[in-house]
């Protein structure tokens, strides 16, 4: 399985995603120019929106927050989020089921 919203890094994984913040609820929506892209129900106002993302993948994905980072776009749409100690194959079959 191969896909360009998701690759291995050594013990992490790199989630390259675009939000939509400002939407009715928070949920992963589809796949969207080799992007996952993900509903925020949060404003992109002094980081309510990345920290509901985070919040988000931890429930979703069952990773400590402390585990989980924005490492490329804090201030963007576009971001890569860093999730460690976890495998690709592992978050492909959370997330799949969910993509319309």
């Amino acid at each position: 399985m191969e896909v360009s919203w998701l690759k291995q890094d050594g013990t992490s994984v790199k989630l390259m995603i675009q939000v939509q913040p400002s939407a009715k609820k928070t949920a992963i929506d589809c796949v969207f120019n080799d992007r996952l892209k993900i509903k925020i129900a949060s404003p992109p106002v002094d980081g309510k929106a990345n920290e509901t993302l985070i919040k988000y993948l931890s429930k979703l994905l069952g990773l400590k927050k402390k585990d989980i980072s924005i490492s490329i776009g804090e201030a963007s749409k576009l971001k890569t989020v860093v999730l460690n100690e976890c495998q690709k194959d592992d978050i492909y079959t959370l997330i799949l089921p969910l993509i319309s």
